[in-house]
């Protein structure tokens, strides 16, 4: 019992709980895709770039994502309008 509590306080500091932009990033990898549309055949399109950071855009939907895969990290940022009425009008 001892060792149990233990073992639950030094993984509490070692291994601490995810944070939003972190279990988003995890929800992201285990969709495999988009995680708002989740539309077959998920893909993304790579949009502007800057130091550790890449926005993709879903192909299905045009949700955007920055993503940092260096350090897992991904939040939810604007759709591409433009990218969904140009696929609308073909």
């Amino acid at each position: 019992m001892l060792i149990t509590k233990l073992w639950e306080m030094l993984r509490s500091k070692i291994s601490p709980e995810p944070v939003d932009h972190e279990k988003l990033w995890n929800q992201l990898v285990k969709a495999r895709g988009c995680i708002k549309c989740n539309k077959e055949p998920k893909g993304f399109y790579e949009g502007p770039t800057g130091g550790m950071s890449v926005n993709v855009f879903c192909t299905q939907c045009g949700q955007g994502y920055n993503l940092s895969p260096i350090i897992h990290w991904a939040e939810l940022i604007h759709k591409d309008e433009r990218y969904i009425e140009a696929k609308q009008s073909k």
